[in-house]
């Protein structure tokens, strides 16, 4: 019935308005993947949080933005796409 009375009203094809999905930043995601990967996955998980410290400084970036020129180090790629992996299947 909803339907009906927005076609009639001319306001069915109308959609509705959706935030723009953000992307998470370093900040966000290092801790989640701590909890729930590194600590669970692996024996020595606070040397991972330690190494992991390297990128405090892009931690307010969302990780979309990073680019190679930012990492402080050269293994960021890598870095990035264990991280990514990792949260996708502990999620």
């Amino acid at each position: 019935m909803e339907i009906a009375r927005d076609v009639e009203l001319g306001e069915f094809d109308k959609t509705p308005e959706v935030a723009e999905a953000t992307a998470e930043t370093p900040g966000e995601m290092i801790p989640k993947f701590i909890k729930l990967h590194a600590k669970p996955n692996t024996k020595d998980w606070k040397r991972t949080e330690s190494v992991l410290h390297k990128f405090d400084g892009l931690k307010d970036r969302p990780i979309d933005q990073i680019k190679r020129q930012d990492d402080p180090s050269d293994d960021w790629d890598a870095v990035r796409t264990k991280v990514t992996n990792a949260m996708s299947v502990a999620l």
